[in-house]
Order: C-alpha cells, then structure tokens, then sequence
C-alpha cells in the first residue's frame, strides 16, 4: 500500500508539493492528511513529516536551512543551551535578525526567541 509519509520521506525531509501531485496524491488528499496530522504544510508548496526536527522546519519556513549551532543540534551534537534558532539562506529575508555573509554566499542569521 502506498503511504503519503514515505512518498514524502523518498524526497528528503522537505518535498514539493508537485513532487507529490506526481506521485498521484491529489490537493485535496494533501489537505486530509495534513489535517489528520500525517504530513505537515509548511510553506507554500512544501510539505514534511511530522517527525521533522522542529528546528529544521522553522528555518524552512523563513527560506532558509539550519546552521550553526542549530545544525549541530541536529544531529545529536552537544550544544550550549540557546534560545535562538540559528539558519543560513539564499537571499536576506526581513525580520531575520543579524545577518553575515558566508563562504558559500549564504546570508547567516541568528533568529531571536525561536526554540
């Protein structure tokens, strides 16, 4: 039987949503299984799992990925304790806190008050 959660899993934490309409899955199935919690919206056209770290989400959310000591959360590194989410993205997002540019041309950001 085909599940929305591996479909989802087959792409990476994150899937477009046309990744998915390809699989077969239609908008209004999408909707039903985000409602029943099986997948999670996230952002306009992307979707997750619920069991997605919820650090990693918030950083997509804002159009970015973890970074940082966030990053290394993750992965089950130790970290000091922070209430900052710390991302990397693309392009300088507004409200996104203190910005720096890296190696790789990302713009890095600390974001204030988000677990």
């Amino acid at each position: 039987m085909r599940s929305l959660t591996r479909d989802t899993l087959d792409h990476g934490l994150f899937v477009k949503r046309a990744a998915l309409r390809a699989r077969g899955w239609s908008d209004g199935h999408l909707r039903g299984e985000v409602n029943r919690g099986t997948v999670v919206w996230v952002r306009k056209g992307w979707y997750s799992v619920p069991s997605a770290p919820p650090s990693a989400v918030e950083a997509f959310r804002i159009g970015g990925r973890l970074a940082g000591l966030s990053c290394l959360k993750s992965y089950g590194i130790w970290t000091p304790t922070t209430g900052r989410l710390h991302s990397a993205s693309p392009a300088p997002r507004a409200g996104c806190g203190a910005r720096r540019t890296c190696a790789h041309g990302w713009m890095c950001s600390t974001v204030c008050g988000v677990a």
